[in-house]
């Protein structure tokens, strides 16, 4: 029977639907393998030291795999997700064949090499973060393709050349990020093409040139960052029909002219206007007063002049106020008066006029300001008459700085309410009376500074109260009587403490020598008088000692030897006797001041005496000898100087020190500063009961012998600045006994720190400065919990801080310098009870904290770090770029949502 029709088409109906299926299913599985295989592409050109792409093989399906998101439809890649995961490598051309690709996000990582130009084909593309890596090379003139794009993110990279003209056809485009590159050939007008850009941030590059005129064209902008731009000429009129900007921020640039005087009309929606380090000049026009939502406001290191005008009480919510170095001094009696409208800024945190030329007295109205005001800097104006005793009144106060005026009379005591404040500068003025007791209270203060008025009186005791103070300067005052010993006993003195230029008396305290952490010491031009103090060489941590002008008599004490960072010591005009003694040529002495003492007998002619311009030895007329350049006569021999031993021991050290194991006293053996050389022997290995072992400051060389971890009893190990060379051995890391040094630095190893590091649990100091050492920095570190002291500077380690050193609660000294470090500096250092941090010439980028160490400039060091950014107003950097809480998050869900809705 033959079939109907209505067979026969149904038949047909369903053959034909299973071809569509058939091809259908072909064409889908072709775009996933297209998708697997650009995945494995760009995988194979990326070194992750983390684990972030373990996922990311044949295992499963690559829409399951980690950081990567697909769409529900036709499974094709949509989004990739690869931020902060400390990957290195290039990105693979093969990204441009995730044709589906809406959302791109590799930031801060270290992605190197050139962005590939094959991004111009993903014409779907929306959203580009290659932010905070090393990609250099051009922006791709062929990014145009991408005709969906709304967000361009490619800050802190090292991109060069001009900003491509393609750019100009992303009509959707509305975020442009190119801070902190290397990009040239000005400021493009056919920016100005871009209506629907909100937001335009370009800071930090060499671009030159002026701001174009055609920035007028985008109507709809909210925020302009041309900080750092190298540009010139005037702000054009143009940018002031901006009606919706909110952020301006044309700081760090030469630009001249004055503010359009309308400006607070025309722009009434300004929150932060930026404008430091510029040229403008002219007086600060009266209606910025209209800005009733400005928060921060920079004009510092400007040409400003005339009265200050504005109405600052209309400006609720300003909470930043920067007007130093411009010229608003008028000598008019009412020029101040901009203070008194301060009060009613109930939300102000900063306030800064120095160097602005104002005059008269410092209105009492100052103390009626916020409760919140955390800094009050007004420097070296010509403020006269007395501090106001209202400033007792701004309890929330950390940085007063009012140095450099002409302010008289005594210090009030109701400074001493001032409970949160951590410095405070009053040096160079004419501030008479007595220190007040009440200064004791402060026991925030980390840096005080009174030096150069006519105080008078006595050191106050009381200021051994406070207990986290770094710095004090109370130096060129009339200050008399005796150094307080409770001062003395300020273990957290560690940077300096000059009391110079006084007339102090009586003789240098014992309890000097507790000053174990401080780097500088100045007691010049007093009368101090007696012995100088065998406890002066306790001060292990000095750089800078100076005694001179002073009454001190008797020799040199041989305790000074053990200052061995010791750069610059002046003890000039005493009155000391005896021989120089030797120990001074093995310092590391760069300054050494002798002159007009009695010294006798033979000067040194090595280390800092081969060097006639580092040393002095004037008004000593008993002494002889010394380096040709000095013209004094030779000494006469004597069997004194005619002795059978030499000056250093030298030469190998035997390897029959390791017969000495009989010796129950041997558990301490000093060699160090000789002129040994040679090898460490095994042999030394054999001294079972050794407990303390010193052979720094020789010429040994070689390895560190293995045979060192059969020294089960050794506390305190120090061969460092020696020669050495090759791999820490794992053995000697794994001496449980170590519990008081461990140092190896200045030398030549190599290689990465074992891991075995982390068995050091009791050890306290950990010093590996100044070597090859290489690599990550081990997680187990974080593993020696009784580290109070950790350098690691002047290495090659690389990669990121380890957050497994959030473990050490109770390091006090952490030095990681000079090496390759990158990422950003970990919030957990804000935590640790850090006195001293050094994270300088690292490549560590991102925000500064704040709090913690970070809230003192003295107590850390993040010079050389060229893309940090933030922190506290003293290190004057400039701000980070704000985004929103959670942006990240909401942007993601949104663009799923959007996926969902599309049916992809």
């Amino acid at each position: 029977m033959k079939p109907s029709i209505s067979s026969s088409s149904s038949a047909t109906h369903f053959l034909i639907f299973g071809v569509v299926i058939y091809l259908s299913s072909n064409i889908i599985s072709g775009g996933n393998e297209t998708d697997h295989e650009a995945l494995l592409k760009i995988r194979s050109l990326v070194v992750d030291p983390y684990g972030a792409l373990s996922t990311w093989n044949n295992s499963f399906h690559f829409c399951e795999w980690d950081h990567v998101y697909c769409g529900k439809r036709h499974r094709r890649v949509t989004y990739i997700e690869l931020e902060s995961n400390g990957l290195t490598g290039s990105l693979s051309p093969y990204v441009g064949n995730l044709s589906f690709l809406r959302m791109l996000s590799l930031y801060n990582n270290s992605f190197q090499g050139a962005i590939p130009h094959e991004l111009g084909r993903l014409s779907r593309l929306r959203f580009l973060r290659l932010y905070q890596n090393k990609f250099s090379g051009v922006i791709p003139s062929n990014i145009s393709g991408c005709l969906n794009l709304e967000k361009i993110g490619l800050t802190s990279n090292e991109l060069v050349g001009s900003i491509p003209k393609e750019i100009s056809f992303l009509s959707k485009l509305t975020f442009l990020g190119l801070d902190y590159n290397k990009l040239t050939g000005g400021i493009p007008p056919f920016l100005g093409n871009l209506t629907s850009m909100e937001a335009l941030s370009v800071v930090n590059n060499p671009f030159g040139g002026s701001i174009p005129h055609t920035l007028g064209h985008l109507k709809i902008l909210k925020g302009l960052y041309l900080g750092g731009c190298s540009l010139s000429g005037t702000i054009p009129d143009s940018l002031y029909n901006l009606s919706l900007l909110t952020q301006i921020d044309l700081s760090e640039n030469q630009l001249t002219g004055s503010l359009h005087t309308a400006i607070g009309e025309m722009l009434p929606r300004l929150v932060f206007l930026q404008l430091r380090n510029n040229q403008l000049s002219g007086p600060l026009p009266p209606s910025i007063s209209n800005c009733s939502r400005l928060t921060h406001f920079e004009v510092f290191e400007n040409k400003f002049s005339g009265k200050l005008k504005i109405d600052f009480s209309k400006l609720r919510d300003i909470y930043f106020i920067s007007l130093a170095k411009n010229n608003f001094g008028t000598k008019e009696p009412d020029e101040m008066n901009f203070i008194d409208s301060l009060k009613n800024c109930s939300k102000l945190v900063t306030l800064g006029f120095s160097n602005c030329n104002f005059q008269g007295v410092l209105p009492w109205s100052i103390g009626n300001l916020s409760s919140q005001l955390k800094h009050l800097v007004s420097n070296r104006n010509q403020f006269h008459g007395n501090l106001p005793t209202s400033i007792g009144n701004l309890v929330g106060l950390e940085v007063l700085g009012l140095g450099g005026n002409q302010f008289a009379g005594n210090i009030p005591s109701t400074i001493g309410n001032l409970q949160n404040l951590g410095v405070l500068y009053l040096a160079e003025n004419r501030l008479s009376g007595q220190i007040p007791d009440a200064m004791g209270n402060l026991s925030s203060l980390t840096k005080l500074d009174l030096s150069s008025n006519m105080l008078e009186g006595v050191i106050p005791s009381s200021l051994g109260n406070c207990h986290r103070l770094l710095i004090l300067y109370i130096d060129d005052n009339r200050l008399n009587g005796k150094i307080p010993t409770k001062l003395l006993q300020l273990s957290s003195l560690s940077i300096t403490l000059n009391l110079s230029k006084n007339n102090l008396f009586g003789s240098l305290p014992t309890e000097v020598g507790d000053l174990k952490m401080l780097t500088a010491l100045a007691l010049s031009y007093n009368n101090l008088s007696g012995f100088i103090p065998t406890s002066l060489g306790d001060c292990g941590s000095l750089l800078s000692l100076s005694l001179k002008g002073n009454l001190f008599q008797g020799t040199i004490p041989s305790s000074l030897s053990s200052l061995k960072g010791l750069l610059e010591l002046d003890i000039s005009n005493n009155n000391l006797t005896g021989q120089i003694p030797k120990f001074l040529q093995n310092l590391k002495l760069e300054h050494l001041n002798l002159s007009y003492n009695d010294f006798e007998g033979e000067i040194p002619m090595v280390g800092v005496f081969a060097n006639v311009s580092a040393f002095s030895v004037l008004g000593n007329s008993r002494l002889c000898g010394g380096i040709v350049e000095l013209g004094l006569s030779k000494c006469k021999k004597t069997k004194k100087y005619a002795k059978k031993f030499p000056m250093f021991w030298h030469g190998n050290l035997p390897t029959s020190i390791g017969n000495l194991v009989g010796l129950e006293v041997l558990g301490v053996l000093v060699l160090s500063d000789n002129q040994l050389s040679g090898q460490i022997p095994h042999a030394m290995g054999n001294l079972s009961s050794l407990t303390k072992l010193y052979l720094s400051s020789n010429m040994l060389e070689g390895v560190i012998p293995s045979s060192l971890g059969n020294c089960h009893y050794l506390l305190d190990l120090y061969i460092d600045d020696n020669r050495l060379k090759g791999k820490i051995p794992t053995k000697l890391l794994q001496l449980s006994s170590l519990s008081i040094a461990l140092d190896l630095s200045k030398n030549n190893l190599f290689g990465s720190l074992p891991t075995e590091v982390g068995d050091l649990k009791m050890l306290t100091t950990l010093d590996l400065s100044y070597n090859n050492l290489s690599g990550f920095i081990p997680t187990s570190l974080g593993d020696c919990a009784s580290l109070s002291r950790l350098s690691l500077k002047g290495n090659l380690f690389q990669g990121t801080i380890p957050s497994s050193l959030s473990s050490l609660k109770g390091l006090l000294e952490l030095d990681i310098s000079n090496n390759n470090l990158s990422g950003q500096i970990p919030k957990f250092l804000t935590l640790l009870k850090l006195e001293h941090l050094n994270l300088s010439y690292n490549d560590l980028e991102g925000e500064i904290p704040m709090v913690g160490v970070f809230a003192n400039e003295s107590a850390f060091s993040v010079i050389g770090n060229s893309r940090l950014c933030g922190g506290i107003v003293e290190l004057g950097l400039p701000r980070c770029k704000k985004t929103k809480k959670y942006a990240k998050k909401k942007e993601r869900a949104k663009f799923l949502k959007q996926q969902q809705a599309m049916g992809s």
